[in-house]
């Protein structure tokens, strides 16, 4: 796959696409055994009509089994088994792989939890419930990360732990340092921590550039400087881009006049505001090793946010700069994770804390023995997927995903005939909340409570569908989904809320909350801002 220059297009052309109404992969060589085409899909259409064995996808998606998936119809069923007239035809996913587990936690590992009951009752309708496989980078408390985003009982750990702490047979202790934790704190002085950041880059890259072998120097020639906030990255950008090359020069002159200064090619940045195109191509540029005779086709700086936390793995790195703590233990395992990969090359994590921050202060005070116990001070994952604001947000887009996927019919219109059947489809998917509610161990409090907010709900669906029921259309119909000339049983979160639909369906897993908008006065002229 890639791009090659074609002398009659202006462009590079995609080399191993197909177009053809949709987009297919094919290798390029008309010797090739898959030149007519790669059994790879990617577009939603092509999946929904041939489900694939193997169905590669995000949490994003559970969201938008509620709404439209194509030309106004609900296909996502074909993916559980049915099709698109609601008959069984095969059988649903028997098994489902987790990656990144740990990542599911917080607000996202809430609404994933509670999204999963709508996944487990499509497939426990077919008379069994699939295998769930986990990989995680903790497992701190898993049993109970498990139980609420899943809802089993009983978990295992794999591999098991051996006879001894040293030699559990699929892995071993070894006494070789795969990392080295240097903490770097200044005094306090005027000096800014822009400046101080500036200096210490430019005094890492001139050791490596003079004082690390030549073959060992590409695992070090790469420095990746992490930040814990979008603010702090961009003040120390702007410094390197300033002053980088006056630090570099007055160090290499201060020390000794036969050391090489090192001046590096731009900077590159991976963060959440990198345009999601480029990512890949930077990637790509820091698996270019370090060549004496062409060093700028190396990376010197990349500069990083908690984006490269998945994702990012690239055997040569082993250096890296982290600029202030992330905001968690776990988020510091994973970030300085990233490099010291290579057997050959133990990882360097230089590790930059402010004087003026108590937290700051106090690891750097017990640095050895904060590295000691790292592992177990990492915090338990928090999932909460009952708690008022989830249920209040989340009960109806499962409740009317579930009715629109066992339904016959995929339209974007309900027949008023089948609203008994829709009625009874809710009350099914609210009894499987109430049975993983029970299963996490809610108080007979917390239980009641949840018990109102859902029965409620259910009502408000049940009492939207009869209104409109009293005044279908012309073919006996009325709408899933409220627009600007109709009136529905629900609106989609991005959508502006009309006066008489009350219940509104999540559109991502992510954004659970609609954008604000708002007006600002200035003394020259009236302005708009939108904040997302």
């Amino acid at each position: 796959m890639g791009f090659f220059e074609h002398r009659n297009y202006k462009e590079s052309v995609p080399l191993g696409f197909k177009y053809n109404k949709t987009v297919a992969l094919h290798c390029p060589n008309n010797n090739c055994h898959f030149y007519g085409g790669l059994p790879l899909k990617f577009i939603d259409e092509d999946l929904y009509d041939s489900p694939p064995t193997v169905l590669i996808g995000t949490v994003d998606k559970f969201a938008a089994m509620a709404l439209f998936n194509s030309n106004n119809k609900s296909l996502a069923k074909t993916l559980f088994g049915y099709d698109i007239d609601g008959n069984q035809t095969s059988k649903p996913p028997s098994l489902i792989i987790q990656d990144e587990f740990h990542l599911i936690s917080g607000p996202l590992g809430t609404m994933a939890g509670y999204f999963e009951i709508l996944i487990e009752k499509l497939i426990s309708d077919f008379g069994f419930k699939p295998k769930i496989i986990c990989s995680t980078a903790t497992i701190k408390n898993f049993e109970n990360q498990i139980k609420y985003v899943f809802g089993r009982r009983k978990s295992r750990l794999s591999p098991p732990p051996g006879i001894t702490m040293s030699d559990s047979f699929f892995g071993y202790q070894s006494n070789k340092t795969s990392k080295i934790y240097l903490g770097i704190m200044s005094h306090k002085s005027k000096v800014s921590q822009s400046m101080m950041y500036g200096k210490i880059v430019a005094s890492t890259l001139l050791n490596v550039n003079n004082y690390v072998d030549d073959n060992m120097k590409d695992y070090y020639w790469s420095l990746i400087s992490y930040f814990n906030s979008i603010a702090n990255l961009s003040s120390a950008s702007g410094y390197l881009k300033s002053d980088y090359k006056r630090h570099m020069t007055t160090l290499s002159r201060s020390r000794d006049y036969q050391m090489k200064a090192r001046y590096y090619n731009p900077l590159i940045e991976i963060t959440g505001r990198t345009p999601s195109e480029l990512i890949p191509q930077f990637l790509k540029r820091l698996e270019n090793n370090y060549d004496d005779k062409n060093p700028k086709d190396s990376v010197t700086v990349c500069l990083a946010s908690n984006i490269i936390e998945v994702g990012m793995d690239i055997q040569r790195l082993s250096l890296m700069l982290i600029n202030r703590p992330p905001k968690s233990v776990s988020q510091y395992v994973q970030v300085s994770g990233r490099i010291g990969r290579d057997k050959k090359a133990p990882g360097l994590v230089l590790f930059y804390l402010d004087q003026n921050r108590p937290r700051d202060v106090s690891i750097y005070e017990t640095f050895k023995s904060f590295h000691d116990r790292i592992y177990s001070d990492i915090e338990i994952n928090s999932v909460t997927p009952f708690t008022d604001r989830v249920v209040n947000r989340l009960t109806a887009s499962i409740m009317i995903a579930y009715a629109r996927t066992r339904l016959k019919s995929v339209s974007s219109y309900l027949n008023v005939n089948d609203k008994e059947t829709v009625f009874e489809y809710f009350k099914e998917i609210r009894n499987s909340i109430f049975e993983k509610a029970k299963l996490t161990g809610l108080t007979d409090d917390e239980f009641n409570k949840l018990e109102k907010n859902v029965n409620s709900i259910l009502d408000s669906l049940i009492r939207q569908i009869n209104i409109l029921s009293e005044d279908p259309d012309e073919k006996n119909q009325i709408s899933w989904s409220s627009g600007r000339d109709k009136e529905g049983v629900f609106y989609a979160m991005d959508d502006k809320k009309p006066d008489t639909t009350p219940l509104e369906v999540v559109t991502s897993v992510r954004d659970v909350s609609p954008d604000s908008k708002g007006k600002g006065y200035s003394s020259f002229s009236l302005w708009d801002y939108r904040e997302d």
